[in-house]
């Protein structure tokens, strides 16, 4: 073998390399997209259930207190206000927990389509490598065939 032909032999190993390398990278990307949309996916969930508990924690609390108050002679309109504000701040309690939720959501999806993103660019990048590498390697095979001298 000619050092020309382990020279190509080695361009062509290497391009070959870095595409692969190139895909892989993009492909772990993706996958750890789609690790952060589920860690956020979840933590709606939980931000729903959080804020759901809450707002049962609260109405118990507020039914408690209403024992006390009737107890201690409170007049019927007084009653009916007290239950609407509590009311009023469960359902708080639940769209705060809700807005949460929702943040997470789209937090969950922007990872999944940066994800998606990386693993076209790494795609790409791969194909623009290979392209590249062959441009070079048929470059120099066509440079090293005018440099011959026929006898």
């Amino acid at each position: 073998m000619t050092g020309e032909v382990i020279a190509l032999a080695l361009m062509a190993v290497g391009t070959g390399a870095s595409a692969i390398g190139q895909i892989k990278q993009g492909n772990a990307a993706q996958r750890a997209g789609e690790f952060n949309a589920q860690v956020a996916s979840n933590n709606a969930v939980a931000s729903r259930a959080s804020a759901k508990e809450d707002a049962r924690r609260f109405a118990r609390m507020a039914r408690k207190q209403e024992g006390e108050r009737i107890v201690s002679g409170a007049s019927l309109d007084l009653l009916e206000d007290s239950a609407m504000e509590e009311e009023l701040e469960a359902l708080t309690i639940l769209h705060a927990g809700e807005i949460q939720a929702i943040g997470f959501t789209a937090t969950g999806a922007l990872d999944q389509q940066e994800g998606v993103a990386a693993r076209r660019k790494g795609r790409t990048g791969a194909m623009a490598t290979a392209l590249l590498g062959g441009a070079q390697i048929a470059e120099t095979t066509a440079g090293s065939n005018l440099l011959k001298r026929e006898p």
